[in-house]
């Protein structure tokens, strides 16, 4: 395999991160991209033109006809926070197959830098990255979508919770025909959404649910490895070569600019503004 496909799912607020993402596929991703895709939309000119001049294209979300786009799906408010988005980003990844010109392709989160070297095949075989998560709700959905629950090798249960992860094309509509057949025959994105427990936060994980069907049905065709991730505050991204620097050094293979803990910081110094 010389060489896939890379999805990127993008929201406006990744802007600025965005093309360093697509930078750093170039330089650390193995096999190296073939091409890198960034899907949404809202993105400002400007901002459209750095992602091209790393190396990126842009593809509108809603020319994505296979599942219903974000703005037509139920509105799904979990605790006063509109989780819509959420599950649709996650629906966007695994119909990006459709769109893949190579027989596997990645996805990896619009605000994730790879910061050095990292295979996603080796020895005819996918590489997986693992951690220690563990989410209740994903393996309830997880039963009610195949009728049994992944099992623990050992004393733990792997998770394959990280911001990337290869998919191979022909696996992925394996692992969605199983999912139609067992719903009735209703389309799999539909068979997704109705077995998410919708009281909780988050009821569903794309790569939670490709990684363990995987492995019972194709344990032969991958190898997991731990995988190590530094998030931080996108208002440090022009500090980036001192924390990608510093990642590295702790063994980790990503960080993640996350614009949501700027947010949350700018709301908090607004608060303590108010008190002044």
């Amino acid at each position: 395999m010389e060489a896939i496909d890379v999805f990127i799912p993008y929201h406006p607020k990744d802007r600025r991160a965005l093309p360093h993402v697509v930078t750093s596929l170039f330089r650390h991703l193995t096999p190296s991209p073939a091409r890198v895709v960034c899907v949404g939309s809202g993105l400002s000119p400007r901002a459209a033109a750095a992602v091209r001049a790393a190396g990126g294209e842009l593809l509108d979300e809603h020319s994505i006809s296979e599942i219903p786009h974000r703005s037509a799906m139920p509105e799904i408010v979990v605790r006063g926070k509109i989780r819509t988005g959420w599950y649709y980003q996650q629906l966007l990844k695994w119909s990006f197959r459709r769109l893949s010109r190579t027989p596997a392709y990645a996805v990896i989160d619009a605000d994730s830098v790879l910061i050095q070297q990292v295979e996603l095949w080796r020895g005819g075989r996918y590489q997986l990255e693992r951690t220690d998560q563990w989410h209740e709700p994903y393996f309830t959905a997880f039963e009610r979508l195949f009728g049994w629950t992944p099992q623990a090798q050992g004393q733990t249960l792997p998770s394959f919770i990280i911001n990337f992860q290869i998919i191979d094309v022909l696996l992925l509509n394996e692992l969605l025909t199983e999912i139609e057949a067992r719903g009735g025959g209703l389309p799999w994105h539909n068979c997704i959404m109705n077995a998410v427990d919708r009281t909780q936060i988050s009821g569903f994980s794309e790569f939670e649910t490709y990684g363990h069907w995987l492995a019972r049905h194709h344990p032969q065709r991958f190898t997991s490895r731990p995988g190590a991730n530094h998030e931080t505050n996108v208002r440090w991204l022009w500090l980036r070569h001192f924390i990608n620097a510093k990642a590295r050094r702790r063994g980790c293979t990503t960080v993640s600019y996350h614009q949501f803990k700027a947010e949350r910081a700018n709301r908090f110094r607004r608060l303590i503004g108010v008190f002044r």
